[in-house]
């Protein structure tokens, strides 16, 4: 039995809204005999490590760590800035993102208003008009079907290239400098009654060096290739960056080499995670922490389960819990499961992963017995929960050649495929879950009858979250009598989004169910993978990057550290702002602007390109 909606590169399901207990995945194929083979070494890795063990026993860092590479038993980091501080899906940034916009004039609306009294002028102009209307358009149609892009997209270089990762300390304590000197500038100003936006319209712009050092602290290059393996066909070459604007910078990205829990062996699957945190780091910075030894521990249990060998006894454990969810998506139909394991298991990955946060958080602080006790793991076990985090996996399965992606909330993951007319193609490998998306709308809507005109307001759940789904946020879970016993001391000591939104009728509203793509990969034609946060979506299309990696490829070669894709992207979509408009030197601006105040005006940016060689 076939279930989910067939998409022209695959298909998607929700498993929220399937009746029956999992789908058989019907997938649309793409020709391709590449076989992707084992990848076990990795290099051009810029690391410092700084061990810590997880509850779920994974070696990762301290919360001042935004970037993880997970990989046998060490995790690897790029260190991160302090820099922002208000969250996404609690404030309307939006509606003020074009304060910066008066850094260019729009002379669009500059006419002729000059009246003709002589009606034969006037059908000489009409006509005139006419022509040149049909000629633009006729014109028009003979372009790509793609978003034309800037000129200045042509040259690809980054700014940050002439930048060695060790010169940059001093140039951040700079931007530092300059941008508190700016929040004292804007703070007396608004004291003296000038307005935000002539308040940020005053800040210095900073620098083309001091910008590249923002682009260089960040990034990160690394490859999986394996010279020893005869069978390997691809190499991935693994670019990643992240521009903060809420200080700490709410995302977390990570990547791994999967494997086996429990005999250690590599399975030739790699896993990359972008988590967008809201309303404060905590909840994305637990996910990043855990999941990548529970998606490990995932993969066990499915491998156990299509081949039988020991029981799991203790019913409450990690294993246990996934290997009930497993069954229950699967039927218990080890056929289902082999043919959908990637889909499966991320599934449960997410939803055991939620449960972790929001209930299990929740009832160990419940059944601690002294104040001292409580006072210990209060922040640890509720700070988590009562934040929030959009979230997207991406499991790169190199023994059949697909791509599955799980997503919860905004963020999302595209492919950059070349046709065979040699023009750019963008793939999306995943499905927005807000508001805009009616499927998602009218879910939400059946989910909660009675409630159709309370649910949504304003775009947003109960009018505070943007995203329908995602990690954490137990204001939209918790049951009320919960809320009532805690939030008053989780707002007592700082968790100001401790609150319960009006209309509380029939939790939870909020779900970390994921929504699922799968798409075969084309080895003649599928080039690159682009995730990302939505801080970089919302000022471009999928157009728009696809064909700025796209273009680079055709016209320079190969991407190398020097030429970081992803620290290009982030640039070039700074240099857009919220009404499409394009200004060179907005950037400029922008990362000049400080935090909290920057929020208003840009949200953090999270990239992962992955080259597909």
């Amino acid at each position: 039995m076939y279930l989910g909606n067939v998409l022209s590169r695959g298909v998607y399901f929700s498993p929220s809204a399937l009746p029956a207990r999992i789908l058989s995945l019907n997938i649309n194929p793409i020709s391709s005999n590449k076989i992707l083979h084992p990848l076990r070494t990795f290099s051009s890795c810029i690391v410092s490590k700084q061990k810590k063990t997880s509850p779920l026993g994974i070696n990762t860092f301290s919360k001042s760590s935004r970037f993880l590479f997970v990989s046998e038993n060490s995790t690897f980091k790029i260190s991160s800035a302090k820099m922002g501080l208000v969250q996404r899906g609690f404030s309307s940034n939006k509606s003020d993102s074009n304060e910066t916009d008066n850094l260019k004039q729009d002379d669009s609306n500059k006419g002729n208003a000059a009246k003709k009294s002589n009606s034969y002028l006037k059908t000489l102009i009409f006509t005139g008009l006419s022509a040149s209307l049909l000629g633009y358009l006729y014109y028009s149609s003979s372009l790509k079907p793609i978003n034309k892009l800037n000129d200045s997209s042509k040259d690809f270089s980054s700014v940050s290239a002439h930048l060695d990762q060790t010169d940059i300390t001093p140039l951040l304590k700079e931007v530092e400098k300059l941008r508190h000197i700016s929040l004292n500038k804007i703070s007396e100003m608004l004291d003296n009654g000038v307005s935000l936006k002539k308040a940020v319209k005053s800040v210095e712009p900073l620098s083309d060096e001091l910008i590249a050092s923002i682009y260089k602290e960040k990034e990160n290059h690394s490859i999986l290739h394996n010279v020893n393996n005869k069978n390997q066909k691809l190499k991935l070459d693994i670019y990643s960056n992240q521009v903060s604007s809420n200080s700490p910078i709410e995302d977390y990205i990570i990547w791994k080499d999967i494997k086996n829990a429990d005999s250690g062996n590599y399975i030739n699957k790699q896993f990359f995670g972008v988590f967008d945190g809201h309303a404060g780091y905590m909840c994305a910075e637990k996910i990043s922490n855990l999941f990548p030894s529970l998606l490990d521990t995932a993969y066990a249990v499915s491998n156990n389960l299509l081949n039988p060998k020991d029981s799991i006894k203790n019913s409450d454990s990690i294993e246990s819990r996934i290997s009930t969810k497993i069954n229950s998506y699967s039927s218990s139909n080890p056929n289902t499961l082999k043919d959908n394991e990637n889909a499966i298991v991320l599934s449960s990955s997410f939803e055991l992963m939620d449960e972790i946060v929001v209930s299990d958080s929740l009832n160990k602080f419940l059944s601690l017995k002294s104040d001292d006790e409580k006072s210990k793991e209060f922040h640890s076990l509720l700070g988590p929960a009562v934040s929030g985090s959009c979230g997207i996996g991406l499991v790169l399965d190199q023994n059949d050649l697909s791509i599955t992606v799980a997503n919860v909330g905004d963020s999302r993951a595209i492919l950059g495929s070349k046709l065979n007319t040699g023009t750019w193609k963008s793939v999306e490998l995943s499905v927005d879950q807000t508001a805009d998306n009616p499927t998602e709308l009218n879910r939400i809507k059946k989910e909660h009858p009675g409630e159709e005109n309370t649910v949504i307001q304003r775009g947003r759940v109960l009018g505070g979250l943007m995203p329908l789904r995602a990690f954490g946020d137990s204001r939209y879970k918790w049951k009320l009598d919960h809320q009532r016993l805690l939030f008053p001391l989780l707002l007592k000591n700082g968790h100001k989004y401790a609150t319960t939104p009006k209309n509380y009728l029939s939790p939870p509203y909020v779900t970390a169910k994921p929504i699922i793509v799968k798409h075969k990969i084309s080895k003649d034609n599928d080039k690159f993978i682009v995730m990302a946060t939505d801080g970089l979506w919302d000022r471009l299309s999928n157009e728009q990057v696809v064909e700025f990696i796209g273009k680079w490829i055709d016209e320079n070669g190969p991407i190398t550290q020097k030429n970081n894709p992803s620290s290009s992207l982030i640039n070039y979509a700074l240099k857009y702002n919220y009404n499409e408009k394009y200004d060179d030197k907005r950037p400029n601006h922008l990362l000049a602007i400080p935090s909290p105040v920057s929020r208003r005006y840009r949200d953090d940016i999270s990239v992962f390109v992955v080259v597909l060689n």
